[in-house]
């Protein structure tokens, strides 16, 4: 009789891919419907999560005006980030809990959802300025901004291209992890041959 394969072990760098992906999934998710409740039920623009302070706040009432007049261009890109986020979180969620996965699949979601970013990013110019706009025009300006003085301006528009570029960055390392032989090889096993790291 030959001998029983060896356990296949989780690689690490798969782990902490999985967990970034879930992460970035459940944001997905929560930006995708937030933006499209926004839309569709005007109303919601009056709740508040607990405990925000100045700054956020301001910031969900220059979002909601933003997007209030680009609604026609958000709706469609925020469904989008909706479901792509939702296929995302799903997929790193039933890897993490050991379950198969078709890594062919998995690359094929975490390009769309490379691609729906690079996409909403460049179209959604038009409602970052109008942001930017409105948070500046605000009176009293958060401490933040004021610290900033003139270079308030660029903040702002940092803080977009930080999340922005934080966003691709998780994305395309998460295809690099899930593209090596290790992570494929643990992905493809059999259910009865593995070792959890």
């Amino acid at each position: 009789m030959s001998d029983a394969p060896s356990p296949i072990e989780r690689p690490r760098y798969l782990l902490l891919a999985l967990i970034a992906l879930w992460c970035l999934g459940m944001h997905d998710m929560s930006d995708g419907w937030h933006s499209t409740q926004l839309i569709t039920d005007p109303l919601s623009s009056t709740l508040r999560p607990a405990g925000i302070n100045e700054w956020q706040s301001l910031y969900f009432d220059a979002r909601f005006d933003a997007i209030a007049s680009h609604n026609q261009l958000i709706l469609p890109l925020s469904i989008g980030q909706l479901m792509l986020g939702a296929m995302l979180a799903f997929i790193s969620t039933h890897a993490l809990f050991g379950g198969r996965a078709s890594v062919a699949f998995a690359l094929q979601v975490i390009g769309a959802n490379a691609l729906l970013l690079i996409f909403s990013y460049i179209l959604w110019e038009p409602l970052r300025q109008s942001m930017v706009e409105l948070i500046l025009q605000a009176d009293p300006l958060p401490k933040e901004l004021l610290a900033a003085g003139d270079d308030a301006p660029k903040l702002l528009w940092g803080q977009f291209r930080a999340s922005f570029g934080l966003q691709l960055t998780v994305l395309l390392a998460s295809a690099l992890a899930l593209s090596r032989r290790g992570a494929r090889d643990y992905l493809g096993r059999e259910r009865d041959n593995v070792n959890e790291s």
